[in-house]
């Protein structure tokens, strides 16, 4: 699971007890609060249990896109950080001396893997 929308005022309860049950599961998903509040507790109490935003309702499309496409990216980010770290620790532990050596077709997987890098 990448993002969640969540409202924090629900029919059958409080959307809080529901971020407090999903973080608890997984701590790294975005999630994104929709509320029309501007009660800066329950703001502050949301970003406490996890909230890595809010789009306030009424909700404009613009920002709706804005911010969805913001948490997909941090997502991303996030996966493929932990995918270089395992592959650093991967080739950390086949290499205790510090020289490795690849084929061309694994030093190629590993820069794919990695993405663009910016040399500048």
């Amino acid at each position: 699971m990448d993002l969640i929308l969540l409202d924090i005022f629900i029919p059958d309860g409080c959307g809080l007890a529901i971020l407090e049950k999903v973080r608890q599961k997984d701590k790294d998903v975005q999630i994104l609060a929709v509320t029309a509040s501007t009660d800066r507790d329950l703001l502050r109490k949301s970003f406490d249990l996890g909230v890595n935003d809010f789009i306030f309702k009424p909700i404009e499309e613009i920002e709706f896109i804005a911010r969805l496409k913001t948490a997909l990216r941090a997502r991303k980010e996030f996966l493929a950080r932990l995918q270089s770290e395992e592959l650093y620790r991967k080739l950390a532990e086949t290499s205790p001396d510090g020289i490795l050596v690849v084929s061309l077709m694994e030093l190629s997987e590993t820069l794919s893997i990695l993405g663009p890098m910016n040399m500048e």
